[in-house]
């Protein structure tokens, strides 16, 4: 009963542990798997990447004055894009469009994104 005791505390220890350290970046959807419009991963850059998604009700409908975008988080920062209506109407057109990230961490990206 004792040994049974003792492996049910150390499994929840073990289960915590795992827990805690799957919860850093939240680089999940880099495959796009979750993003419905243009989805691209940005330049490796100080040897990480980040995700920005461009939802597809704005490229369907791009809003006048543009719009800004916000990567996915990774190695404890993001970025942002803001890219404008006439951008938006070309990716939704099917051209590639290439901005540069925001600066953030000491550092920028270059992200294409194309529908």
């Amino acid at each position: 009963m004792r040994r049974r005791d003792s492996f049910a505390l150390l499994s929840s220890f073990a289960l915590i542990a795992v827990t805690a350290c799957g919860g850093g970046d939240d680089d999940s959807a880099q495959d796009g798997s979750k993003c419905d419009g243009a989805g691209a991963t940005t330049t490796n850059v100080q040897g990480h990447t980040h995700f920005v998604c461009v939802a597809l009700a704005d490229l369907n409908d791009p809003p006048t004055d543009g719009k800004t975008y916000v990567t996915t988080n990774n190695s404890g920062h993001t970025h942002s894009i803001t890219l404008t209506a006439a951008q938006l109407t070309s990716i939704a057109s099917g051209e590639s469009v290439t901005v540069t990230t925001t600066n953030d961490a000491g550092h920028t990206h270059e992200v294409t994104l194309v529908k």
